[in-house]
């Protein structure tokens, strides 16, 4: 069974909340690993219609002739370079929703969850420049986790490459402020945008998914289906792990902020012409972000 409802990113951005939120939807089935990372990391994608893999498609959805769309929500897949040809290659006619967040605040939010893994020794500033340079690989990560900042912010760059393969008119773009601020009708939009009908009511997600599953992987209490999971996806990691560590969550200092925005600028002002709008949510971007340009 393939996928056809790809969320791929942007990583801190609300992918869990939206990977429930979607699944209410009678018409909808989203994968019961959230991310399998099956078209960006090159162990799991030889194995993604194995019945015996813990990850394949044909185990994480089951079949149901309810359903128009089955989906997951692999926040890698955003930035992998390879994983929009192997769709391709599948012969699968795919949706696609991206959520996104304002990028500053995600960078922010990506490196305070790292620090608080113990994963990041560097000072903020040194940590985030030091990434910039360095090539996306999938298959080399942090105990599951990455450190490209910066690219996983370009959202204009990776949104483009989806566009050119899979047409405009095939990707949704919503804004995490939105979810945040109107699930309801934004989910709305996104079963509009999949041509299902709109649900009367929507149960809403208040928990960070992501946050809570991680530290779970993290800590002591791993069961043995998470065991299992993270020896699959990541060899030699769980033996490296240890509990979330704490130092206090970084804030961003003025000149911090400012060379961010001047870095950024251009790749929000790229995506606003894609999406048709202005970001005013982006309050990095609108409140202050015109003496950046």
């Amino acid at each position: 069974m393939k996928p056809n409802l790809f969320i791929p990113g942007a990583p801190k951005s609300g992918t869990s909340s939206l990977h429930l939120y979607l699944d209410q939807h009678p018409e909808i089935q989203m994968s019961k690993i959230k991310e399998t990372h099956n078209y960006a990391y090159d162990p799991h994608y030889v194995k993604r219609f194995d019945s015996d893999w813990i990850f394949s498609y044909n185990d994480i959805f089951h079949n149901d002739p309810k359903v128009k769309y089955f989906g997951e929500s692999s926040t890698i897949h955003c930035i992998t370079e390879t994983t929009i040809p192997r769709i391709i290659q599948d012969e699968i006619n795919p949706k696609i929703i991206f959520v996104l967040r304002d990028p500053i605040e995600r960078i922010l939010s990506h490196y305070n969850w790292l620090k608080s893994l113990g994963l990041v020794k560097k000072e903020f500033f040194k940590e985030i420049k030091d990434s910039i340079n360095v090539p996306f690989d999938p298959n080399k990560n942090l105990n599951g986790n990455y450190k490209s900042y910066i690219e996983f912010s370009k959202y204009a760059t990776f949104i483009k490459r989806w566009i050119d393969a899979f047409n405009r008119e095939n990707v949704l773009i919503i804004t995490t402020e939105e979810l945040s601020s109107d699930y309801f009708n934004t989910i709305n939009t996104c079963f509009d945008f999949l041509k299902l009908p709109q649900l009367d009511e929507i149960k809403i997600v208040r928990e960070n998914v992501t946050t809570l599953n991680k530290q779970k992987i993290s800590g002591k209490s791993i069961s043995s289906l998470s065991k299992k999971i993270l020896k699959s996806l990541f060899p030699n990691s769980l033996e490296q792990s240890g509990k979330p560590k704490s130092g206090g969550k970084h804030i961003l200092a003025i000149e911090e902020r400012k060379w961010l925005q001047n870095f950024l600028f251009s790749e929000v002002e790229t995506l606003e012409i894609i999406i048709g709008r202005e970001l005013t949510e982006w309050s990095n971007f609108k409140n202050n972000g015109n003496s950046t340009h």
